[in-house]
């Protein structure tokens, strides 16, 4: 039901009657001293007496079930024992699905008696608004007996779905859901949508209840498949309830199910590991979410050289890191528990020659292994044995990498945020006798057999893509 509430359209209040009222003059009571808009006032107890019966009236023509009980009514809100607001405050009661108690205001008017005094009426269409009473003035009525705030109304019981009856839930209801929960795995990501454990669902004129020894759960599942990922395994989501497997609605949904549905779990299983969201809860409550995060170097490494390129021995190097981290792998499956996998290529090249004289002589013929390696992730160092990494020619096809790729595979802290990575790699070069022609020969002198020189990598900082910017 909508905050206001209106009598229908049409109804006419009985008005024309209450100006032939006369006025009550002389008495005392507790209504003697009332002024509202600084005028006495005309029958309080007749005038009450009918906005309550209009106030009953309109509240059961809403089309909706309301709880009144019989001692309700409307009531006057005084100030300083004579003030009358300009609010009547009605109540209590309790519609159809409604969570508390109601109560419910409508603004005063004032119709002229042939005296000075004042006869209190509602317009011909009051506008109803569920309100409270006014803190600052005392409800009573016109006994001047204070109204019971406090009385508590059981509101009217929807009537009862039957057990596993699907109800599509209306626009409104789904408008409640304050955001759809992403629950992401490999090859798909499932949107849920819950209001969890309902007391009652439909419009309020047409509502439906929990079935008899049961419960309305509501659910609605949103697939999203994943591009790029393995065609098998194949992801879905299996809704369960006491143990026993229920379709899953795409549209969002009331199910009425056995029990309280405190157990109804929405579960996504992928490769052995089974996400597990709670209905009732709104939480995961098994398993892990995929994960699969691109990393970028915050200090990219940058061309170095070793010795002087226009004399003797000389050096030329970069490195590359190109990776991220992942909590599944087709090759590896799911990382454990806390952990996520590195998968990160540390790639290299290198220009080596002799100079002599203006002259100089290329080393192509060159035999690389990996010196020494070390990997923090939030600053946690990483166990990485260095002599168990092997280092190939990069692949065809390969436009990311570098000549020569050492391909990390590590488990690191679950959402690392920070991964460093420092390394040295000692290569051994010689000429290509093929490539080496008469003219070097014959004007270059004193070049060695072979060169040995050691390539450091520099410690290098990488976070997740993005985070830099």
């Amino acid at each position: 039901m909508s905050a206001r509430v209106r009598t229908a359209r049409g109804r006419t209040a009985v008005i024309g009657a209450l100006a032939a009222a006369l006025v009550v003059s002389g008495c005392s009571g507790p209504t003697s001293g009332w002024r509202f808009q600084g005028k006495p006032l005309h029958e309080v107890e007749e005038s009450l007496a009918t906005m309550t019966e209009t106030w009953r009236s309109a509240m059961t023509s809403e089309g909706v079930e309301v709880a009144i009980p019989e001692d309700a009514g409307c009531y006057l809100q005084v100030a300083d024992d004579e003030l009358v607001g300009e609010e009547l405050l009605c109540g209590p009661m309790a519609f159809m699905g409604a969570e508390a108690t109601q109560w419910v205001v409508a603004p005063l008017s004032a119709m002229q008696t042939k005296d000075d005094s004042v006869r209190l009426v509602l317009d011909q269409e009051p506008a109803w608004d569920l309100g409270t009473a006014n803190p600052n003035s005392v409800p009573v009525d016109a006994e001047g007996t204070e109204a019971d705030l406090d009385q508590q109304v059981e509101p009217p019981s929807a009537p009862p779905a039957e057990m596993g009856q699907v109800i599509p839930l209306g626009a409104e209801e789904i408008e409640a859901v304050e955001e759809p929960y992403e629950l992401v795995t490999v090859d798909a990501t499932y949107s849920i949508t819950t209001l969890g454990v309902v007391p009652q669902v439909g419009p309020a004129t047409d509502p439906v209840g929990a079935p008899e020894g049961g419960s309305l759960i509501t659910v609605g599942v949103s697939r999203q498949g994943h591009q790029g990922v393995p065609t098998s395994p194949t992801s879905k989501a299996v809704l369960t309830v006491g143990g026993e497997e229920i379709d899953v609605p795409e549209e969002t949904s009331a199910i009425a199910v056995e029990g309280d549905g405190s157990d109804a779990v929405i579960a996504v299983e992928y490769d052995g590991n089974t996400q597990e969201y709670e209905l009732a809860t709104g939480e995961l409550v098994g398993g892990r979410p995929f994960s699969a995060r691109q990393f970028e170097p915050v200090n990219a490494p940058e061309r170095e050289l070793i010795g002087d390129e226009s004399k003797g021995e000389s050096a030329s190097y970069r490195f590359r890191l190109d990776g991220g981290t992942t909590s599944w792998s087709e090759s590896e499956g799911w990382a454990a528990d806390g952990k996520d996998r590195m998968f990160m290529d540390l790639s290299f090249e290198s220009d080596i020659q002799f100079a002599n004289d203006g002259d100089t002589v290329p080393y192509h013929d060159k035999t690389y292994s990996l010196a020494s390696l070390s990997v923090t992730a939030d600053g946690e160092e990483v166990a990485v044995d260095p002599k168990s990494i092997d280092l190939a020619p990069r692949a065809d096809g390969d436009f990311e990498n570098l000549g020569t790729v050492a391909s990390l595979v590590l488990d690191v802290p679950a959402d690392a945020e920070e991964i460093t990575i420092a390394a040295s790699v000692d290569v051994k070069a010689v000429p290509v006798q093929d490539e080496i022609t008469n003219y070097m020969r014959e004007h270059t002198d004193g070049e060695p057999e072979s060169i040995s020189k050691t390539l450091e990598l520099t410690e290098v900082t990488l976070k997740p893509q993005g985070a830099n910017s």
